[in-house]
């Protein structure tokens, strides 16, 4: 028997043009997980915004109000997507309202799911705190060698903001995956062995998608 559901996509403004983070892949990725568990899409609601909480994502708003009103679950590609904050997921799913992450499955323990939330929230933290103190050291630095942070240099400097986003960004992923990839090569396994288990127990990469040697080794060089 097939379940309705109601699929939420979000992209911040930030991220609208990086590739595996836009809308298209998002919805994709969610038709792929939809056809594999009998689940019908009947609305999807697709927002742009970075709002760090529910009162900043008017969408998200509406497919908990459709999801109270007819029952059917919300399915999201990644946590985040639809909560930056571990206490909105909670209070949401109190409310009476299921939320399907895509990344944990149907019915993923309630404990791994919670600890899933708290850590990102936690990573989150720690990138945007990485974030602002690289960028306040590059504007002594800027300074001192006189560059200003404003008119002509605003688009120059958002794009050093931007890069330095995506690097940290790559970094705590990285380190999130250090230890299980250390785990198969301590094992003997090749790259492409390293990449073939790791598709195998459906660990997506950064950027939703499946695993190659390469990236692999990527990883390893970039936590060495």
């Amino acid at each position: 028997m097939k379940t309705n559901v109601i699929a939420y996509l979000r992209v911040s403004t930030s991220e609208q043009s990086k590739s595996g983070l836009g809308i298209e892949a998002q919805l994709s990725q969610i038709k792929q997980f939809c056809d594999s568990n009998d689940l019908v899409i009947t609305t999807t609601f697709k927002e742009t915004g970075s709002g760090s909480s529910l009162v900043g994502r008017p969408l998200m708003q509406d497919a908990i109000k459709l999801s109270k009103k007819t029952k059917q679950p919300i399915v999201v590609a990644k946590g985040d997507r639809a909560f930056r904050k571990e206490s909105d997921r909670l209070n949401v799913k109190e409310s009476g309202v299921t939320i399907i992450n895509i990344q944990l499955g149907l019915n993923p323990d309630e404990m791994i799911e919670g600890i899933h939330g708290v850590f990102a929230e936690h990573e989150r933290k720690v990138i945007s705190a990485r974030t602002k103190s690289a960028l306040q050291a590059k504007r002594i630095i800027d300074k001192a060698k006189g560059i200003e942070w404003w008119g002509k240099n605003t688009q120059q400097i958002a794009q050093s903001n931007g890069r330095l986003t995506q690097k940290n960004n790559a970094d705590a992923f990285a380190e999130k995956r250090k230890s299980m990839i250390e785990a198969f090569k301590n094992k003997g396994l090749s790259m492409n062995a390293i990449a073939k288990e790791l598709n195998n127990n459906e660990v997506k990469t950064a950027r939703g998608g499946t695993w190659t040697a390469q990236q692999v080794s990527n990883i390893m060089k970039r936590v060495a």
